[in-house]
């Protein structure tokens, strides 16, 4: 499976949000989906996690450590 960049990732974001902002409340028909809202949390965690540990090796190796 190809690993998609950051941005298409955000562009794909931002196109579902205008998408779920065009529907209307009282006649959609809506599917739970707390299930992929939790695939998309526990996905920012992940990159939140991942530059944070970018951050904390560039500054270990900053301070000479390899």
């Amino acid at each position: 499976m190809p690993k998609h960049t950051d941005k298409e990732i955000e562009l794909a974001a931002e196109r579902l949000e205008r998408w779920a902002d065009s529907l209307d409340s009282a006649t959609a028909e809506f599917e739970k989906i707390s299930d992929l809202r939790a695939v998309a949390t526990a996905d920012d965690a992940v990159r939140a996690d991942e530059a944070r540990l970018r951050e904390a090796v560039a500054l270990a190796r900053a301070h000479g450590r390899s």
